[in-house]
């Protein structure tokens, strides 16, 4: 059995991505115990089928649907970093947004989208590629600091 972590960061690049992909193992976390935080990368607002969805009217809809999740699971934080659907891309400023919330929270360990990090460019690829900067400051740092 894995070992449940004290803090833990969920990096996403949409609301809902972290319950469709590791919702179980963070409701695991938090009923053994662990501080579990998000980081949502983008707004949403690109996430409909409807042609007549304004984008701003939709990334309310699901910034709010995305807090409800998180407060359900008990997810004791949601860092909102609101980068334009579709538009997000593996900067210095945006790895800079990630360190900080490593930096604030302290997490032990981490989790983030599935995409193949070498391979397409793209907001999962962002993600990845932007979160494997706190996943190596992780595995470098001491449990104990």
């Amino acid at each position: 059995m894995i070992e449940t972590p004290g803090v833990a960061l969920v990096v996403i690049p949409h609301p809902d991505d972290a319950e469709g992909w590791c919702g179980g193992t963070v409701a695991r976390w938090i009923k053994d115990g662990a501080e579990v935080h998000y980081v949502l990368c983008t707004d949403g607002g690109k996430g409909s089928d409807d042609p007549q969805m304004d984008p701003q009217q939709l990334a309310v809809i699901r910034e709010n649907e995305q807090l409800e999740a998180a407060s359900v699971l008990g997810v004791k934080d949601v860092v909102l970093l609101r980068h334009p659907d579709g538009e997000l891309e593996d900067t210095g400023e945006f790895r800079k947004e990630i360190v900080r919330a490593i930096r604030r929270l302290r997490p032990i360990r981490s989790t983030t989208s599935a995409e193949d990090a070498s391979s397409r460019p793209g907001w999962s690829w962002s993600t990845t590629r932007a979160s494997s900067v706190f996943c190596r400051a992780i595995a470098g740092r001491s449990r104990s600091s």
